[in-house]
């Protein structure tokens, strides 16, 4: 998007910035209010406005009007570097308004301010301002019973006496086989 403030402004440039009007005429043409062309840096400052309204991401080389545009929050600022475009870090600005409106929904609103009250009896102003959680210290568990390995049980062995096995259970001797498998 440009402004015709800034195409003027291009034009006023003098011939050496024509290549840079025709450039300009392909991107849509935002109408402003002004009667007479203004400085195009003015122009888009007017245009973009106190909260960037219309959600405008800007990309511009002139380095006044990108530093004037940090003291916005939420507008993404792209420049060019080399062959690079490079997109701005946040701005604290944008930083500040972020955090705002995170604090601002942790807190209870009024309705549930007014049902805490009714509950509990008790004065929930302190509420309104945030406080740092508490972190309570994870107690020590024991190791995962699957990830352990199991004890071996002690064997229980019987000893006997050599005597008794054998009288028990006789040595097998072996038959001559007199089959012959031809």
């Amino acid at each position: 998007m440009i402004t015709t403030c800034t195409i003027q402004d291009l034009r006023n440039m003098g011939e050496d910035y024509t290549g840079s009007v025709v450039a300009a005429k392909r991107f849509i043409r935002r109408r402003c209010p002004h009667q007479t062309a203004i400085k195009g840096i003015d122009c888009m400052k007017e245009i973009i406005g106190p909260t960037n309204e219309f959600r405008y991401c800007v990309a511009s080389q002139n380095q006044d009007l990108n530093k004037q545009l940090l003291d916005i929050p939420a507008i993404p600022l792209l420049t060019l570097s080399r062959d690079t475009l490079l997109l701005s870090p946040l701005s604290a600005a944008s930083q500040a308004k972020i955090n705002k409106a995170a604090s601002i929904k942790l807190l209870p609103s009024a309705d549930e301010l007014k049902r805490l009250k009714a509950v509990t009896g008790l004065d929930l102003e302190a509420l309104k301002e945030p406080q740092l959680p508490l972190h309570k210290r994870k107690k020590a568990k024991g190791p995962n019973p699957l990830s352990v390995k199991k004890k071996k049980p002690e064997p229980k062995l019987q000893k006997i006496p050599s005597r008794q096995k054998t009288e028990q259970f006789p040595a097998r001797s072996r038959s001559k086989c007199t089959k012959s498998y031809s």
